[in-house]
């Protein structure tokens, strides 16, 4: 069974990109704390829907558990010839742990009961 769950922060604003058959993917990379023993830095890559929405509604520094599995990638450097490789997370659902942080100006606005939720993810 390859099944990782992690809870963390975001250590970027997520960027959307598409792949050539028009995929949405975008990478993240998440801050797990160890519990007093340091940081572990995971890249996780997000794919379809779910990494529309998190380009949407998250931002760097946003509380996010992620469900997903391990995977291995294996490539040869361009410049060395050297033999890489690294394992990411592949999310099957991130879910949003905390509230977006407010900006003055959305203290000034009031919430509107026809503002769009974000989509569960």
């Amino acid at each position: 069974m390859n099944t990782t769950q992690l809870v963390g922060r975001l250590t970027a604003d997520p960027v959307l990109r598409h792949t050539s058959n028009g995929t949405p993917v975008t990478d993240v990379r998440l801050a797990v704390d160890r519990r007093g023993d340091g940081t572990d830095f995971i890249s996780v890559t997000v794919w379809s829907r779910t990494a529309e929405v998190v380009t949407e509604h998250l931002e760097r520094g946003r509380r996010v558990g992620v469900t997903g599995r391990l995977e291995q990638q294996q490539w040869t450097d361009k410049a060395s010839g050297t033999n890489r490789e690294r394992l990411v997370v592949v999310a099957d659902s991130i879910e949003f742990l905390d509230a977006p942080r407010r900006t003055t100006d959305q203290t000034d606005q009031p919430e509107s009961a026809d503002s769009p939720a974000p989509a569960p993810v």
